[in-house]
This record gives structure tokens, sequence and C-alpha cells, in this order.
């Protein structure tokens, strides 16, 4: 049922946006243009979140694992005429949280008891609704705007990485037989949310050198060959930096001008705009991306923001980080996690405060809190704090509330699952949960629209021209780079 109503929000049946959503053809024209041996896209169709170089060829900069749906689809369907995008969406969006469902599900199966008791099975009912409902798979499903398209299929990644490492932690996995499929998925999250990935080479490299410890059986082969694996994907990923922007190390482009030395501006620095000399600008060049000192107070404003005191929030938050590490912005929309998964907040907070042993699996689990835990730390260190990136902080969550169930069921048994107070108090979340995620969801549905006269509005040729008419290039030159964007699906279906 939860596939169904995802996919439902995908293709708009619930909900039909009136335009598209920003980005939605950008993988699509990305992968004919990969197919004709190009990187560049028309400036008309990538727009702020372009990166050029000085004679105005526009670079995407995000990840490439999603063209792995059109690679499946392109024999079939004409992938600007399929709702390409949503489909890739949904269906990274299902898998990932039917894994994750699934780790749920499993857990409290062997935990848990008597699968036929009432209690188990109305605690089973409830932790599959909050899978469904309170977890990132209902947003990403909602929205098919360029920035899910990376983000999902991390997502998917991501859930079946801590599947297995679950598997291995909890159920007697062979290491041996893990690792692989580990080092694959890394694949994914290289090319998809690169600091996903560092998080799993981390957790790889903890369970190799754990099951060496321990003279875990075959696992030398397995070992020298996802290493292989994960060197190879390294090393793409830096050839890949370096056919865009220049440098190996480069993952965008700069925020200086091209005559200091960059190859790649960043699109707003690029256009014109004062960005790099205020707000975010200044906190990316002086701070870095990822800075310590932005943990806590990021993780606050992830964990209880909303609506309500959103300025309180701006104010405080500004306060307490731009002096030390810069300060960024809060996007819309504004609702913390214990808002819209209360559910599963609590359960972490009740793992994390009540279970005894508070991690199960003992070292074994140290590979799934290793990869979870370093890509939560990662995006909370990150300057800007956006709603969609809260979902990169959900692994973690699972992660603490899938190892921390079998202690709270060890120190309180599975009466606690039938006493009517704890009862009440998870319908309560749950409902609190869905509620809250109803309110982010209709708004979410319409944020990034290409309406005309908003921020990510469609340009014509003459609001091109006007946006890098400081660049003063020819007429010739601007008759190229403002191209209509059409023109890429036009040569596709010429070849």
């Amino acid at each position: 049922m939860g596939s169904i109503l995802y996919a439902c929000l995908a293709f708009g049946v619930i909900f039909d946006p009136p335009y598209p959503h920003f980005g939605s053809d950008l993988y699509n024209a990305y992968y004919y243009r990969l197919i004709d041996g190009r990187f560049d896209l028309p400036l008309r169709m990538l727009r702020i979140e372009g990166h050029y170089t000085a004679d105005g060829v526009g670079i995407m900069y995000h990840g490439i694992a999603p063209l792995l749906t059109r690679v499946l689809l392109d024999p079939f369907v004409a992938l600007n005429s399929f709702p390409t995008a949503s489909f890739s969406i949904w269906l990274w969006a299902v898998t990932g949280t039917g894994f994750y469902h699934l780790s749920v599900f499993q857990v409290m199966r062997k935990y848990a008891g008597d699968r036929s008791d009432y209690p188990v099975v109305l605690w089973t009912v409830l932790a599959g609704v909050a899978a469904w409902l309170c977890a990132p798979g209902l947003f990403l499903s909602a929205n098919a705007v360029l920035y899910h398209e990376p983000i999902s299929i991390a997502y998917a990644a991501m859930a079946i990485a801590v599947f297995i490492m679950l598997r291995c932690a909890l159920f007697g996995m062979p290491v041996r037989r893990a690792l692989v499929p580990l080092a694959l998925l890394a694949v994914v999250l290289i090319h998809s949310r690169p600091h996903l990935a560092v998080g799993l080479y981390a957790g790889i490299v903890l369970l190799i050198v754990l099951a060496i410890w321990r003279r875990a059986e075959g696992v030398k082969l397995s070992a020298v060959i996802s290493l292989a694996i994960l060197g190879l994907a390294a090393l793409s990923y830096l050839q890949l930096n370096t056919l865009r922007f220049g440098s190996a190390t480069a993952v965008h482009g700069g925020l200086e001008d091209t005559a200091a030395g960059e190859v790649v501006q960043f699109g707003p620095v690029y256009f014109g705009t004062d960005y790099a000399t205020t707000g975010r600008g200044v906190a990316f060049r002086e701070h870095g991306s990822f800075h310590p000192w932005r943990i806590v107070p990021n993780f606050v404003v992830y964990a209880f923001d909303h609506p309500s005191i959103a300025l309180q929030v701006d104010a405080a938050h500004l306060a307490v980080t731009e002096q030390w590490s810069g300060w960024g912005k809060i996007e819309n929309p504004r609702f913390g996690m214990f808002f819209v998964w209360t559910f599963w907040f609590l359960a972490m907070c009740a793992s994390l405060f009540a279970a005894r042993p508070r991690f199960a699996g003992g070292i074994a689990a140290l590979p799934l809190l290793a990869t979870t835990g370093i890509t939560a730390i990662m995006m909370l260190s990150y300057v800007t704090l956006a709603y969609r990136y809260r979902f990169e902080l959900w692994p973690f969550m699972m992660a603490l509330t899938l190892l921390g169930f079998p202690g709270l069921m060890n120190r309180f048994g599975t009466q606690l699952l039938a006493s009517p107070r704890v009862r009440m108090l998870c319908i309560f979340a749950i409902i609190l949960g869905i509620s809250s995620s109803g309110s982010v969801l209709f708004t979410h549905l319409f944020s990034y629209s290409t309406a005309p006269g908003g921020k990510y509005a469609e340009w014509s040729f003459a609001e091109c021209e006007a946006m890098i008419a400081h660049h003063n290039y020819t007429q010739e030159r601007l008759d190229v780079l403002c191209v209509d964007p059409e023109t890429v699906f036009a040569d596709a279906e010429g070849r």
C-alpha cells in the first residue's frame, strides 16, 4: 500500500502540480549528452544550478548515479516524453523504504517474541505504518525536483547497506557474503552523494578488520575484491571531477573569478551576484563546506525546528555559528525530525537512554554505527540546512533504533509492548508525525515549481541574454549559449 501511495504522489494522481518541478528533465538531457561524449548542458536548462566556464559552457555537478534509471528505461521509452524523473525517484524511494521496513520487521520478529501475540502484531503494524508514512520516502516521491534524484538513489543504497550490516551484526550473516554487495552500494553512493560513501567506505574497512581479527572463514578473497571495487570507484570519481572541473579534487565550481585561476565557476558567481562576498559564499570560502562547530547547533535545528519559532531559531543559530564556522541559511520547510518522524525519534531516544545493552551485537555493530554515524556527522557539519538533508540523518536514527530494540526487550521484556501507556504514546507519536508530515507534504508538492515569475521559472532567450550580459559575449556566442533546451532532445531523436 505504501508503494501505491508513493506512486500516486510521484505521478500526480493525488496532487498534480500545474508546472513541472525544477530540473526534472536535467538527467534525461545529461544522459543524451554523455552518449554524445559531452558533459555540457544548455544554460537555460541548468540556470542557477549550473557551474560555468569562462566562455559559458554549463556543467552539472550532481552525481551520475541517477543515470542508471535512464540506462534501464532508454531501450523502451523516450526519456523526455516519459515521466522519467518521477519514476526514478519513486523506484528508489520505494526500494529504500522497503528495506528499512524489512529491517524493522526482522528485528521485531527476532526479539519481540511470539508473532501471533496481539501486542506484537499491533506493534508490527504500527511500525510498518510509521516506516512508510513517517519516513523520507514519502517526501522524496512527492516532488521530482533535480535534488531528489541523487538523494533518492542514495537513500535506497544506504537502506540496503543498513540492512546487510544489520544482518551481520544481529543475525550472523557471514562477512564474506556482505563485502562485495556493500562495495557495489558504495559505488552508487560515491556517484550520488559522495559524503555518504565516506561513511560506507569506513564501515566496509572496519568490517574487514574485524573479520580478519576474528579469523572469519573465506573473508580474504571477498576483502580483496571489495577493496578493488572501492579503489576503482574512487578513481572513477576523481577522473569524473577532472573531466568536469579540471581538477580531481574539485567537486564543484569555484567562488573566485575565472581570471584568478578557477577553471569552472559556481553558478551564482558566474551570473554576477554577490554570493561570494556575502552569506553562504563567505562561510564556504572562509570556513569550508564542513566544519565541526556546526554539528551541535545544526542537530538542534534539524531535530526541533518548527515554523512557529523560525525567527527565533534563525537568530539563535546565527549567533552560535557565524563567528566560528560561518552561517549559511536554513531553508523551508521548517519542521524538525521530532515533529515529522516523531515515532522514530522517540524510539531512538528510548534505545539510547533505556536499552541494556545500548547496542545489540556488541563489536559486530561497530561497522553499522560507523557507516551511519560518519554520514550523519558530515551532514550535520555542512553549512546549509535544508529539509532534504534530514533524509541523510535517517540511516543513523534507524541504526540506533534497531540496535537498541533488543536491549529494550532484554530490560523490560515484551510486556513493554503490551503496556497501554506505551501503546497510546506511540499511537499519538505516529498521529503527530503523520499530521506534521501532511502539512509539510502539501507545501512540498508545490516547491521548486517552474511557475512563471518564480525563483525556478524557465528562462526565455531574452532573459538568458540579460543574465549573462555582463560577460560581453558576441551575439554569435549568445545564440549558442542561450539555445532552446529542447534542442538536446531533438538532437537525441535525430540520432
